[in-house]
């Protein structure tokens, strides 16, 4: 992989990136929503065109993509575990690569947050009523 002329190496770690990105769409929507959802998710993404073209121009927003979803998933993680601050730090450090990656990544972080109380919502909604 010594192929320092061309952008070989770059498309190589953004299909990379987009294939870790296809997988934790699935994985992320199969436990917020359930199997089908998770799988019209996939394939939605996976049948886009703009990944490919993103990866084919060496363009870094599949970079980003990849690392803010993992953090949402390692976010997702972090409530059943019993240490959960630590994944919490987790997911803040990917979310902050994901920020350094792509500058287009700041865009996401209005659906981290929201991503936060709706997981916060669902474990009220799940947790027995105090009386």
């Amino acid at each position: 992989m010594h192929d320092f002329s061309t952008i070989r190496p770059f498309v190589m770690v953004f299909a990379l990136a987009n294939f870790l990105a296809s997988m934790l769409i699935f994985l992320i929507s199969r436990r917020l929503w359930g199997e089908r959802a998770a799988l019209v998710a996939y394939l939605a993404y996976v049948g886009s065109l703009w990944p490919y073209l993103y990866i084919l121009f060496a363009k870094h927003q599949p970079l980003g993509l990849a690392f803010f979803l993992l953090a949402f998933y390692v976010m997702q993680k972090a409530k059943p575990v019993s240490a959960w601050y630590i994944l919490y730090c987790l997911a803040g450090v990917l979310l902050g690569l994901s920020f350094f990656s792509s500058t287009v990544s700041s865009l996401y972080f209005p659906f981290f947050v929201a991503g936060f109380f709706y997981l916060a919502w669902q474990d009220y909604q799940k947790s027995p009523a105090e009386t």
